[in-house]
């Protein structure tokens, strides 16, 4: 079944009777037949339009030119506007002495009722700072016009989706993008050096070298978080990560440098090697420091949608309709969770 037949019964099946009774169910052959029905009537037209752009499109459609593959480590929706407050709490609690047969009695004893406080705790707060807009015309004419097969009206339904949501999703990659150069200009991450790979005077030998050199070293990082540290994330708190909560981001450019056998043995199906997602980014950024990858929790990224919702105007003079597609967000990262580059110089924190 094409998309179009699939949406126009989608909308269908929830509209009220008399939308039904004037559209037909669609077909692969008779979708000529359904866009001369909307030519004659405006109500349902209207219906089918508004439904189309307001429930359906998030839904239905998925292939979208672009997506964003940071998209998973996103931290969920909120449904009112507060600011996000992220609570650490200190995991480790120090031993208070050791065992008394006398359960503290006596001069000098401990107070076997005194109330313990809460553990080291921290709190940092998160807002809501992106609020995007889209907008797209939509001529009746036009949408018209592409009801002269499924095939045309499967084209037209993805072109205008699209051009709203490949542009909403590209500039979320972008923003994500943007936490993690913001992160490395911080210094909130800490620093592995790597020699340098892929320079123009670089022999086979020096590159294999640093190649091997680079993922020793991000081997070790993956080990060093599994046990608990204050080095690893810039608030200095005392926590670790899991290897199957860790993620590699990594730039393009190093896997094309590898040799074979040692790119499919790190990046090859599953990634048996490292034991870690990995994730390929083209950048860190405009100024990236010679940062080669970043290793992190996957709860690093603080992103939580606020707002996707579109609205629209129907312009009678210009027989169009504009519709805007609101995106807002909080785009944030946790102080509290791992965070480790791997560049060839070091970032001095707060230059």
């Amino acid at each position: 079944m094409s998309l179009s037949v699939e949406v126009l019964n989608t909308i269908r099946n929830n509209a009220d009777s008399e939308y039904q009774s004037r559209i037909p169910v669609a077909t692969q052959n008779n979708i000529a037949e359904i866009g001369r029905a909307f030519e004659t009537y405006d109500v349902e037209y209207n219906h089918f339009v508004t439904t189309l752009m307001h429930k359906i499109g998030k839904t239905t459609v998925e292939t979208a030119l672009f997506n964003n593959k940071l998209k998973s480590f996103k931290s969920g929706s909120l449904l009112s506007m507060q600011d996000i407050e992220e609570i650490f709490v200190e995991a480790f609690r120090v031993a208070e002495g050791t065992y008394d047969r006398e359960g503290g009695v006596g001069e000098g004893g401990v107070n076997p009722f005194k109330r313990r406080e809460y553990q080291d705790t921290k709190v940092v707060y998160h807002r809501m700072n992106r609020q995007d807009k889209y907008v797209i015309t939509l001529y009746k004419d036009d949408v018209i016009k592409a009801f002269t097969s499924a095939t045309k009206l499967d084209e037209f339904i993805s072109a205008q989706f699209n051009s709203l949501y490949s542009g909403a999703e590209w500039d979320e990659f972008t923003h994500m993008k943007q936490l993690l150069a913001e992160g490395i200009k911080a210094g909130d991450f800490f620093d592995y050096t790597v020699p340098a790979i892929g320079t123009a005077n670089q022999t086979d030998a020096q590159l294999q070298k640093a190649c091997k050199d680079f993922v020793r070293t991000v081997k070790k990082a993956i080990k060093d978080v599994e046990y608990p540290s204050t080095n690893f994330n810039p608030a200095g708190v005392k926590t670790l990560t899991k290897k199957s909560n860790l993620v590699l981001f990594i730039n393009k450019d190093v896997p094309a440098h590898l040799d074979v056998d040692l790119y499919s043995s790190i990046f090859g199906p599953g990634y048996a090697d490292l034991g870690i997602e990995i994730v390929e980014l083209d950048n860190f950024g405009a100024d990236d420091n010679g940062t080669y990858a970043l290793l992190c929790d996957k709860e690093w990224f603080k992103v939580y949608d606020t707002k996707n919702e579109m609205r629209q105007l129907e312009n009678p003079d210009g027989l169009y309709t504009n519709y805007w597609l609101h995106i807002w967000q909080v785009l944030s990262y946790s102080k509290f969770k791992t965070a480790i580059r791997f560049g060839t110089t070091a970032i001095v924190k707060g230059a």
